[in-house]
């Protein structure tokens, strides 16, 4: 049977860099089916590539500074993740543990058939909320993972189409 994982991680204490809790929350409320694991990793991405592994496809979401404007989201394939990893890893610690975690996987045989990430670049990076701009990446983002399980086979029709978001409830400390 044909799997796939959806990988999110960032600490929630931390604003848009705890998207990726925010994404697997709102793919929660889909109906995805039993082939699709959600996984939240929260801060501590050590172990990521142990919920990849042997997966037809794994998607890992997060917020990411890599200099662009607030709510910009980069679609990385593995071929430039690889290209990028150096980089990555002097950005933070939990993306030092990502490319190892990651690496790892792929040198035991265990990578997934094919690994997408999908970064989100952050504009408020403390306090527990996401930001206005990252509040509307986040459609974004659940549009585009639902779009690659759909081609991949994972998903229905009538569950592409079909989009529960609007039942997001995204902590807003300013109301």
């Amino acid at each position: 049977m044909k799997r796939t994982s959806i990988v999110g991680f960032g600490d929630i204490f931390k604003g848009d860099l705890g998207f990726g809790c925010y994404v697997v929350d709102a793919l929660c409320q889909e109906p995805l089916g039993d082939t699709v694991e959600l996984c939240y990793v929260g801060a501590n991405l050590h172990y990521a590539g142990a919920y990849c592994a042997e997966m037809e496809l794994a998607v890992v979401v997060g917020g990411l500074c890599t200099g662009g404007s607030a709510g910009s989201v980069h679609c990385w394939e593995k071929e430039t993740f690889h290209r990028n990893i150096s980089w990555l890893g002097e950005q933070s610690h939990s993306m030092r543990l990502l490319a190892y975690s990651l690496t790892r996987a792929e040198l035991g045989g265990y990578s997934p058939d094919e690994l997408l990430f999908l970064w989100v670049e952050p504009g408020t990076v403390e306090g527990l909320r996401i930001s206005s701009a990252v509040r509307k990446a986040l459609r974004k983002v659940v549009g585009m993972v639902k779009e690659r399980l759909f081609r991949r086979g994972f998903l229905p029709e009538a569950a592409y189409r079909l989009s529960s978001i609007h039942q997001l409830a995204v902590i807003d400390t300013t109301a």
